[in-house]
């Protein structure tokens, strides 16, 4: 009886164990995706975004 819990519990952690790492390759992959849609003036601009938006001009 209880070497039969014992492998239900196992094949109940093998599976969620199954299910996050299935959750977690969709997550990398549409983070691949739209970091391969992202043009890298958006990417830098999204690190940085307090540089580029001024130009001090002095005359």
């Amino acid at each position: 009886m209880a070497l039969s819990q014992g492998k239900v519990m196992k094949q109940v952690s093998l599976s969620m164990m199954n299910q996050a790492m299935d959750q977690a390759q969709v997550q990398a992959d549409f983070i691949n995706e739209m970091l391969g849609q992202a043009s890298v003036k958006q990417i830098q601009h999204a690190a940085q975004p307090h540089l580029g938006g001024n130009i001090d001009i002095n005359v």
